[in-house]
């Protein structure tokens, strides 16, 4: 982890503010944390920074803006913070070079989301988006690296305002203040300039390694040096790995005159003065990997390793130059699969030097489009570049914006590339086209080509030249007519220095003979050739490959000399079709990575392939037809990741496994024939993750369960036929992440789920037959994390529950005959945030709730029967959020004593027509749906309030005169900026139309008397304010329909529907309802809820997945769904089979009158098409 200095250091676990060791983290040897940024560790000079800014960052502000100039250090200090800030965060994040965005605010997005840790871990981008709403109730620390324009302030407050934890932290820095200005809430500190001591600390570090002194002739000149670096650490750390390299006093002087020189400039110029002097110390070779750095491998996705292999053939000694330009701290330090990068100065330096670097003071490089636009698009080149452009080494084409297009000539185009006789590095991604009459200059070591193919031209002089090779052959916008590329030349093994090889969206069916001739081939990738069936024999003699992707799906056989691929590691193939693989294949001794994916007709695995004794990673996913796996499983005797996913005539599990396997993963979707997992499995003494979902038969885990000790991170997901957890379950002390979800038939966990001491994270989802919990439960000592969700037939919680001291985060959604919650429930003294939704049948809060001492988020919701809410004395409580509690009348008084509450939102409350006193730490006060007939005084008073929300407030008779530009009722949403003790309206609202009032005849009235008690309204007043402002109750009502049938409540979902039928005539007169769409709806919503109550199987069956979507949503899936099934069926030659699904679910919903529905979603037809079809074929 991070020592005291913020700098990576392995051995020593988290301890977190609560004082406890994280258990995840302790496990650094399995877990080491991935989110540390690298520093090097002689980067003293800003460590007493750290000290005097960590206070600040934890205190009242939730942002820290760090401003200074180029060089200062800000990317260093905000380094030095997160490393040592971020193991007291759940979720951490660190965005380098913001800038590089371009202002896209989706793209800063992603990157936030694919850069996101948990407890220092990766996560994947869909489980990021998919829990992004658990991410703002978690503790985050957020970095954005050098933030150059407004879109990324904004986003960052969308962000920070989106958190619903206070204690969330977000750093930034930027070469510009009036940006960070315009962060919310933001303390922005100007990292300074090092002082004197700490100045010279710095360079004598760097200068004079493992605390040597300097020589008496050089220490006079360290003074001078050191104060004429300004106490800038960039500049103190270039010339101190500089000027440690050379002890002479002629280099020392000359360093210092130059440095006299640069005192001659301002700002950027006189930084850069300063740093090409080591740049100036390069040899030649030195000089031009730097300059190709710069202007070109940088902000590109050009790896290390593809860099490298370039550089071989072109400057030789790569090691040791690159080495050198590591030693001066021109590069930094990346893995040879990671993209490069550098300082975004020493960038700027590279470019600035590359525009004048050619003959006659010429650009020799080229990357931006616009310029590489004029340079080969007109006949005479632009002044800036000069007629000559023989000097020109790196070109990038880049015209997916900016350049006119229709301006293209591309005859003019190659006449230019030609001419560039010292070209090297070609990146080429335009409408420009290759064919027979092309012709690359002839010493391209590097070409990447994405855009229109038709043929391959080379020149003999690249047949020794070219060493990365990449071409996407899209056929481009506008130039359809064009073939695309539909074969290799024959002679394309004569590329004979070829090393990385990439062939994308190619029309050719083979690959010549003369392909096995690229003898030093290292990385090949063949994807999307949608046409190629075959590889040729020669292939076997690519003796060198070591990396082998291939992706297309008319791959029907590999050659049997596959197995001669002696050197290969890392094998992918995807989408492929063939149905086996040749026994040959068992020959790859030096292989570890092994993915097959989508090869739908893939039958069987060699008998032999546990004999890839290096193999340590084996993944084979979605190859429905494989009915087999090897049972020489065992002998893998390097294997340590395992996954099988979604291989649907799967017929069994292999009983031996590998002893050392650390991570299975199993996702079985569909197999019929699996109905247990080996007792090997609890041999598995080191595993350490496991995931068993989609298994669907499976009805026990085996005995031998409990014997996982080591077992960390378990998920077992639709499983639907699982009965029971093994009573050996609580024996797997190591458990710390455990999830249960839609396993419909376990009715109970295991007595000896308490005795799972390491248990931190528990998650238990749309288990539907669950209805306790064993009273062990509050045994769990260690759970901090605990979700539990749509358990419907869950009614109460052990009375033990109130032990789980540990318990930080609570969330119980859609447990619909939960009534209650224990009285022990006050004894969750650690608790921080709860969330509780869905709980229909909820009444009341135990007494014992208003005790919670670490409460500091709280959200209710669409608890419909909750009569009573006492908050008691929640002295942290910060956020409070309640919302479609419909029958809750009044808030507790004790609201206003809740000195910590800064955030309260109530929304569809239909009975609570007024707040009580408000606390005085009020910040952001949000109601809507709310039957207020006035807004209350003690608003205006509170001292703290930032921002007011009022929305949908149909009943209100009067705005205070404190509130402008509002006139009741409020139906759009107004919000309002306190500011010094006044409310500016920020959004203004439309005026409602008032429409001619009309005078209710008395023999309606007492005719709707009893509707309106159906519709939950008070009185006549109500009504009438309803009538014309009210119209999203319609909506409101049909969605409480709808979570009464998931909470198979259908008495009353039959009330809501049946007030459905009456509202809209009072609602909106205009409406012919009885004649309109919604009328119908509403009449077959009526059908279904009734037979479901009357049982009936085929509509039970339908509906037992009607989840959170709308009921027509879920029947379109069904059909969907029905329809795949078939159309599956029928390409198992199994056309009976087909007709009948179809068939099946076509009467069923026209039994249920729903075949309009389908029509809606222009269905029906297809489906009744589809139908005919199958029965042609059945004749």
């Amino acid at each position: 982890m991070a020592n005291e200095n913020g700098i990576v250091d392995e051995e020593r676990p988290v301890q977190h503010e609560n004082g406890k060791v994280d258990r995840m983290t302790s496990k650094m040897k399995q877990l080491p944390p991935e989110n540390l940024q690298k520093l090097d560790q002689k980067a003293v000079g800003v460590y007493t920074l750290v000290e005097s800014v960590i206070p600040e960052v934890m205190q009242t502000n939730a942002i820290l803006g760090l401003w200074g100039m180029g060089g200062a250090g800000k990317t260093t200090l905000a380094k030095l913070l997160f490393n040592k800030l971020s193991p007291k965060f759940e979720y951490s994040c660190f965005v380098s070079d913001a800038k590089l965005i371009d202002g896209k605010a989706e793209e800063l997005r992603t990157r936030v989301k694919t850069h996101m840790h948990h407890r220092g871990q990766p996560m994947s981008l869909a489980d990021v988006e998919g829990e992004w709403k658990q991410i703002q109730e978690k503790k985050l620390i957020l970095v954005l690296d050098d933030v150059a324009n407004e879109h990324d302030v904004q986003i960052l407050n969308d962000i920070a305002r989106e958190s619903c934890v206070d204690e969330s932290r977000y750093i930034v820095t930027s070469r510009h203040e009036s940006l960070l200005n315009k962060l919310d809430d933001v303390c922005i500190y100007q990292v300074p300039l090092l002082d004197g001591e700490s100045a010279e600390s710095l360079f004598m570090s760097y200068a004079f390694p493992g605390r040597r002194e300097p020589s008496s002739t050089l220490r006079p000149y360290v003074d001078q040096v050191v104060q004429k670096c300004e106490g800038l650490p960039l500049t103190l750390e270039i010339l101190g790995k500089y000027l440690g390299r050379n002890n002479d006093e002629k280099t020392w002087k000359h360093t210092l005159q130059g440095l006299a020189e640069a005192e001659k400039l301002t700002g950027d110029e006189k930084l850069w003065a300063q740093l090409k002097l080591s740049y100036d110390s390069l040899d030649h070779k030195e000089k031009e990997m730097f300059l190709d750095v710069a202007a070109f491998f940088v902000e590109s996705q050009y790896t290390l390793r593809e860099a490298k292999c370039a550089w071989d053939i072109l400057y030789e000694d790569t090691l040791e130059h690159w080495q050198n330009l590591l030693d001066l701290s021109l590069v930094y330090r990346v893995d040879d699969h990671r993209t490069l990068k550098m300082h975004h100065q020493l960038k700027a330096l590279g470019r600035r030097i590359a525009l004048t670097s050619g003959i006659g003071g010429k650009a020799s490089r080229i990357w931006k489009p616009q310029a590489a636009f004029k340079l080969l698009n007109s006949p005479q080149q632009p002044e800036t570049i000069g007629d000559d452009v023989e000097e020109i080494v790196t070109l990038r084409i880049d015209w997916s914006r900016g350049p006119d297009f229709a301006a293209q000539d591309d005859e003019v185009i190659w006449k230019n590339l030609r001419r560039m006789k010292e070209l090297q590095y070609l990146d080429c991604s335009s409408k420009i086209e290759l064919n027979e009459d092309s012709e690359f200059p002839p010493g391209l070591v590097l070409l990447s080509w994405r855009g229109v193919v038709t043929e391959l031209p080379f020149d003999p002089a690249l047949h020794d030249s070219l060493v990365v090779f990449k071409l996407d052959a899209s056929r481009g916008q506008g130039k359809s007519n064009v073939r695309g590329l539909d074969y290799l030349p024959h002679n394309f093994g004569l590329l004979s220095s070829l090393r990385i090889l990439e062939l994308t969206r190619c029309s050719f069916d083979s690959l010549p003979d003369s392909f096995g001739q690229l003898c030093k081939l290292r990385r090949l990738k063949i994807a999307d050739c949608d046409k190629l069936m075959t590889l040729p024999e020669t292939f076997g003699k690519l003796s060198k490959l070591e990396y082998l992707e291939i992706n297309c799906h008319k791959m029907h056989a590999l050659p049997v000399s596959f197995g001669k691929l002696s050197h290969l590691e890392e094998l992918f193939l995807h989408h492929c079709s063939f149905q086996i693989v040749p026994d040959t294949f068992c020959n790859l001794l030096r292989l570890r990575v092994l993915e097959m994916r989508h090869c739908g007709k893939l039958s069987t695995l060699p008998k032999k392939i546990g004999h890839l004794s290096s193999l340590q990673r084996f993944m084979i996913s979605h190859c429905k037809t494989l009915r087999t796996l090897s049972e020489n499983f065992g002998p893998f005797s390097s294997l340590t990741f395992l996954a099988i996913m979604y291989c649907d005539q799967l017929e069994k599990f292999p009983e031996s496994l590998p002893s050392k396997l650390k991570e299975v993963k199993l996702y079985i979707s569909g197999c019929p024939q699996i109905e247990k997992l080996p007792e090997a499995l609890g041999r598995l003494v080191a595993l350490d993750h496991l995931k068993v979902r989609l298994v669907c038969r499976l009805k026990a885990l085996p005995e031998s369960f409990g014997h996982l000790v080591a077992l960390n991170h378990l998920e077992i997901d639709d499983c639907s036929r699982l009965e029971k957890l093994p009573e050996s379950f609580g024996h797997m002390m190591s458990l710390n992440h455990l999830e249960i979800k839609r396993c419909h038939r376990i009715e109970i966990l295991p007595e000896s789920f308490g005795q799972l001491s390491g248990l931190a994270h528990l998650k238990i989802d749309d288990c539907s037959k669950l209805n306790a919990l064993p009273e062990s439960f509050g045994t769990l000592s260690s759970l901090e994390h605990l979700e539990i969700d749509d358990c419907n037939e869950l009614e109460t919680l052990p009375e033990s529950f109130g032990q789980l001291l540990s318990l930080t985060h609570l969330r119980i959604r859609d447990c619909s005959k939960l009534r209650s919650l224990p009285d022990s429930f006050g004894g969750l003294v650690s608790l921080r945030t709860f969330e509780i939704c869905d709980c229909y049948s909820l009444k009341a809060m135990p007494e014992s709730f208003g005790n919670l001492p670490a409460l500091k988020y709280l959200e209710i919701s669409t608890c419909f029967n909750l009569v009573k809410l006492s908050l008691g004395n929640l002295k942290a409580l910060k956020h409070l959020h309640i919302t479609d509690c419909s029958v809750l009348q009044k808030l507790a008084d004790s609201l206003e004593r809740l000195r910590a509450l800064k955030n309260l939102s109530i929304s569809k409350c239909f009975k609570l027509d007024s707040l009580p006193e408000l606390p005085e730490s009020l910040e952001r006060l949000v109601v809507e749906w709310v039957p207020l007939n006035n807004i209350p005084e003690c608003i205006q008073r509170l001292p703290n309030l930032r921002t007011l929300e009022l929305k949908a407030l149909p009943f209100l008779t009067r705005v205070p005169e404190w509130l402008p530009n509002v006139t009741p009722p409020v139906e759009q949403q107004s919000i309002f900026r306190v500011q010094e003790g006044k409310f500016i309206m920020e959004v203004k609202p439309q005026a409602p139309e008032q429409p001619a009032k009309e005078e209710m005849p008395a023999h309606e009235r007492s005719d709707i008397e009893w509707r309106l008690r159906v519709l939950e309204i008070s009185d006549m007043q109500a009504f009438y304010q309803l009538k014309y402002g009210y119209k999203g109750l319609v909506t409101g009502k049909y969605d409480m329909a709808m979570d009464m049938v998931r909470a198979k409540n259908y008495e009353q979902a039959l009330v809501h529907l049946n007030a459905l039928l009456h509202m809209p005539q009072f609602l909106a007169k205009s409406i012919e309802f009885e004649e309109s769409d919604d009328h119908k709806y509403t009449l077959r919503d009526i059908n279904i809820v009734k037979r479901l109550m009357a049982g009936d199987p085929k509509v039970c069956e339908l509906m037992k997945d009607f989840g959170s979507t709308d009921l027509s949503e879920l029947i379109f899936t069904k059909a969907k769904e029905a329809y795949d099934s078939a159309m599956a069926k029928l390409e198992a030659h199994d056309p009976q089979g087909a007709f009948d699904q179809l068939d099946s679910l076509i009467s069923l919903f026209q039994e249920l009158n729903l075949m309009d529905l389908l029509e809606d979603y222009q269905y029906e037809e297809f489906l009744t098409e589809e139908r005919a079809r199958v029965t042609k074929l059945l004749v």
